[in-house]
C-alpha cells in the first residue's frame, strides 16, 4: 500500500512594527491509499483521461519539469507517471500531484478525469486562467496557489464533496465564488489575488477550519461567523473592508484572527470563551472603545490593535503566560501600563503614541523580552531596572516625563546600536558610554535638552498669537504658523514673523520651516503702518482702499473700520454726524459680497455708533442698532 502525503508548515512573517503575520496558519495533510503494488501492472484508464494527462505535459513545457518519471510512456502505464495517482484496478485517474515542479504555461480543460478527487499545481510559473471545476463531481483537494494565474476564480457550485481549495498568491481577479452548498469545505484560500467585492456568505460552512483572503482589494463588511464552530483560522487582512467586526461568539477552536489593514469600526468583540486563540490582529482600522478583557486567554502570543482609536485603559495582562508581541501604540489610551510580571515569554510590548500616566513597572523576570516601547506618553518616574534581560535589543522611553538616572544596560549588553531613544525626558546628565551606542547619540542625553517655539505679538492690540505646542530637540524641523489667532494691532498691518523685536533677525512667513540649534526660539510679529487706507479689518488690520473690498475679504465675526465719509458706499454703512471718526460694522451671521450692494443674508448685523438715514429708506430684518 502506497500512502501520499503533502504538508505545509506554518509560516511566519515579521512587518516593521514588529507584527508577527501568519499565513499559512495550519498543516494540510492530504492521505490518499492506494492499493496498487509499486512494482506492479495497472490497469488501463480511458483514452480521454490519457488525453488530459497528455495535455498537461504538453501545456506546462513537460520537458523542462524538474521530475518527469514515466511520462508520455505506452497506453497503461499512466498510473506510474510523477505524480500521479489511479483508483484501486487502476482505472481512473484520482489524483495528480505537480507542486514545485517547474511547470510553466497554462492549464488545458480537466473535464475529462471524471474521477479526479485531488489535484496540486502549487509553486510553478503557470500563467493564463483556472479552467473550469465544473463536473468534476468527485472533486476534493483543488490546489494552483503561488503561481502567475490570470482571470477569475471559477465557479465552485456542484462541488458537494470539495474539502480544500487554494489559489492563493496569484493575479486573479473578480470576486470570490459562492461558497453555498460547499458543507464539506474545510480549507479555503484565495488570498494575496487582485479580488474585489465582497465576501460571500459563510453560513452552513460547518466543516471550514480555515479562511484566508486577506491582500485583495475587498469591499463590504465581514460576513456572520456564527455557527462555524470547527473555524480555526480566519485572514482578511490588507482588504478595503468596512463595517465592524462580527461576534465571536461560540467559535471556541479559533486560533488564528487577522482582520488588520481594512477600515472596520465599532468595538472589539468580546473575547470571553476563546480559550484557544493564539493570534489576534486588529491593528489599522478605525476601531473605537476599549480593549475587551483578556482574562481566560491563556495560550494568546500575539495580540496587535495598534494604529487604531481606542480608549480606556489597558487591561489585565495576567494569566497570559505565553504571550509574545502586545502591540496597543498609536490609540488615545488612558491609565497606567499593568502590571508585567509573569511574562516571561514577551518579546516585543509596544504601547507608544497614547495618553498613558503613571510609572513604568518593573521588567524583572522578562528575560524573552527583545523589545520594549513607551515612547509618547506621559509617564513619569525613572526607567526601572533592566538587570537581567539578557535578551534586550531595543528600549525607547522617549517623548515623556521621565527622571532619575538612567538604569545600567542589561549585562550581557544586546542592545543594538543606535535603535533605543531615552529623550527628550527630565533624566539626570551622566555620561554612560554604552546608552551612548544604543542611542547612537553622543552624549546620550544630549536629546534631553528641550526647546519651544513661542510667537510674541510684539505691541499687538487684539487677536491672539499662534500657540506651537511641540517640544523640539536640536536639529528637528520647525513650521511657521500663520497668524492664525487673527492677531491685530491698531494702526497697523500684520507683516510678517521675525527672531528680533526690531526685526533685525531672520524674516519667516507661515509655512517656512527652520532648524532647531540649541535654543528655544521667540518669533516677533513685524508690523506694517496702515495709513493710507481708509478700511480696514480690525481683525486681522488689513488695510483696504474701499468698502467693498474689505466687505469681500471679510470673515463672519469679523469687523470693519471705515473713516467718516465712505458711508455712501454701502447702505448698511451710514455718515456719521456725530463726529464719531472712524465707525464699524460688525459682521455676524451670514452675508453676501458678491451681489451689489453686499446684501445680508440670515444673522445679524451690529452697527456700533449713531446713524442718520437722510435719504431714500431701508429695510429692516434683523438690524440690531447699539
Amino acid at each position: 500500500m502506497k500512502r501520499i502525503s503533502i504538508g505545509f508548515s506554518p509560516g511566519e512573517k515579521v512587518d516593521a512594527a514588529g507584527n508577527v503575520r501568519m499565513r499559512v496558519l495550519l498543516p494540510l495533510v492530504v492521505c490518499l491509499f492506494t492499493t496498487f503494488s509499486v512494482t506492479g501492472a495497472w490497469g488501463a484508464i480511458p483514452p480521454s483521461e490519457r488525453t488530459v494527462l497528455i495535455d498537461i505535459y504538453t501545456s506546462t513545457n513537460g520537458s523542462g519539469w524538474t521530475d518527469s518519471s514515466g511520462w508520455n510512456g505506452s497506453a497503461g502505464t499512466e498510473c506510474g507517471w510523477y505524480g500521479v495517482t489511479c483508483d484501486l484496478p487502476g482505472d481512473h485517474v484520482i489524483a495528480i500531484q505537480l507542486n514545485g515542479n517547474n511547470l510553466a504555461g497554462s492549464l488545458p480543460d480537466l473535464s475529462g478525469l471524471s474521477d479526479l478527487q485531488v489535484f496540486y499545481a502549487t509553486f510553478n510559473q503557470l500563467t493564463g486562467t483556472i479552467p473550469p471545476l465544473a463536473g468534476l463531481a468527485n472533486l476534493q483537494e483543488f490546489g494552483v496557489g503561488s503561481n502567475q494565474l490570470t482571470g477569475s476564480t471559477p465557479p465552485l457550485a456542484g462541488l458537494a464533496n470539495l474539502q480544500s481549495f487554494d489559489v492563493s498568491s496569484n493575479q486573479l481577479t473578480g470576486s470570490i465564488p459562492s461558497l453555498i452548498g460547499l458543507a464539506n469545505l474545510r480549507t479555503f484560500y484565495v488570498s494575496s489575488n487582485q479580488l474585489t467585492g465582497s465576501i460571500p456568505s459563510l453560513a452552513g460552512l460547518t466543516n471550514l477550519v480555515e479562511f484566508g483572503a486577506y491582500d485583495n482589494q475587498l469591499t463590504g463588511s465581514i460576513p456572520p461567523l456564527a455557527g462555524l464552530a470547527n473555524l480555526q483560522s480566519f485572514n482578511v487582512s490588507s482588504n478595503q473592508l468596512a463595517g465592524s467586526i462580527p461576534s465571536l461568539s461560540g467559535l471556541s477552536n479559533l486560533q488564528w484572527l487577522d482582520v488588520s489593514l481594512n477600515q472596520l469600526t465599532g468595538s472589539i468583540p468580546s473575547l470571553i470563551g476563546l480559550a484557544n486563540l493564539l493570534s489576534f490582529y486588529v491593528n489599522s482600522n478605525q476601531l473605537t472603545g476599549s480593549i475587551p478583557s483578556l482574562s481566560g486567554l491563556s495560550n494568546l502570543q500575539w495580540f496587535s490593535a495598534h494604529s487604531n482609536q481606542l480608549t480606556g485603559s489597558i487591561p489585565s495582562l495576567g494569566g497570559l503566560p505565553n504571550l509574545w508581541l502586545f502591540n496597543v501604540n498609536s490609540n488615545q489610551l488612558t491609565g497606567s501600563i499593568p502590571p508585567l510580571s509573569g511574562l516571561a515569554n514577551l518579546r516585543t510590548f509596544y504601547v507608544s503614541s497614547n495618553q498613558l500616566t503613571g510609572t513604568i513597572p518593573p521588567l524583572s523576570g522578562l528575560a524573552s523580552l527583545r523589545t520594549f516601547n513607551v515612547n509618547s506618553n506621559q509617564l513619569t518616574g525613572s526607567i526601572p531596572s533592566l538587570a537581567g534581560l539578557s535578551s534586550l535589543q531595543v528600549v525607547v522611553a522617549s517623548l515623556n516625563q521621565l527622571g532619575g538616572d538612567v538604569p545600567d544596560v542589561p549585562t550581557p549588553n544586546s542592545l543594538i546600536n543606535g535603535s533605543s531613544r531615552l529623550c527628550p525626558n527630565s533624566l539626570n546628565h551622566a555620561a554612560v558610554a554604552a546608552w551612548d551606542a544604543a542611542t547612537g547619540v553622543s552624549p546620550w542625553f544630549q536629546e534631553c535638552t528641550t526647546f519651544i517655539v513661542t510667537y510674541d505679538g510684539n505691541g499687538s492690540t487684539g487677536g491672539s498669537v499662534p500657540a506651537d505646542g511641540n517640544i523640539y530637540t536640536t536639529g528637528q524641523r520647525v513650521t511657521v504658523q500663520g497668524n492664525t489667532g487673527a492677531l491685530y494691532k491698531t494702526g497697523y498691518s500684520f507683516d510678517v514673523w521675525n527672531t528680533a523685536a526690531d526685526g533685525s533677525g531672520t524674516w519667516y512667513a507661515g509655512g517656512d520651516t527652520f532648524t532647531i540649534a540649541e535654543a528655544g526660539v521667540t518669533l516677533y510679529a513685524q508690523w506694517t503702518p496702515a495709513s493710507g487706507y481708509p478700511v480696514r479689518i480690525l481683525e486681522t488690520d488689513t488695510g483696504y482702499p474701499d468698502i467693498k473690498s474689505a466687505y469681500n475679504d471679510a470673515a463672519n465675526g469679523q469687523t470693519i473700520q471705515a473713516q467718516e465719509g465712505l458711508g455712501s458706499q454701502d447702505p448698511l454703512f451710514f455718515d456719521n454726524p456725530h463726529g464719531y471718526n472712524p465707525f464699524y460694522v460688525k459682521l455676524i451671521g451670514g452675508y453676501n459680497a458678491t451681489i451689489p450692494p453686499f446684501t445680508t443674508n440670515t444673522g445679524v448685523t451690529l452697527v456700533q455708533g449713531g446713524i442718520e438715514i437722510g435719504k431714500g429708506s431701508v429695510e429692516i430684518d434683523k438690524i440690531i442698532i447699539q
